[in-house]
């Protein structure tokens, strides 16, 4: 992906917590140059909203990856973590989808 700036790598070093994770949530013009529906969706509010609720998990996973192999940081973490799949692994519902709005129910009448 290696969208982790210089600047963005440091601070995520100095803070290495749920809150510097925040700061590394892709949006639709740092996510490593995706087109059409993946860019759309990076750049979405429902994505970023999702993952800045999902932080907490993201910390947690990279300190079991840390635990693993403490040579591990951060930044590297995060460069390789697939925000999108993520995403996209969700209901159509969870990731705010609402297809009824387009496809309303068929009704039958007798």
């Amino acid at each position: 992906m290696a969208y982790i700036t210089p600047f963005l790598k440091g601070f995520l070093e100095d803070n290495q917590n749920a809150v510097g994770i925040q700061g590394a949530i892709p949006g639709a013009t740092n996510y490593g140059g995706m087109r059409s529906r993946a860019g759309s969706l990076a750049g979405s509010n429902r994505f970023q909203e999702y993952w800045r609720g999902q932080a907490g998990n993201v910390y947690n996973q990279y300190l079991s990856t840390f635990a693993r192999n403490p040579e591990s940081e951060l930044s590297d973490y995060l460069d390789n973590f697939d925000w999108l799949k993520g995403f996209q692994d969700l209901s159509p519902a969870r990731r705010g989808e609402t297809p009824q709005r387009f496809a309303p129910r068929v009704r039958y009448s007798a």
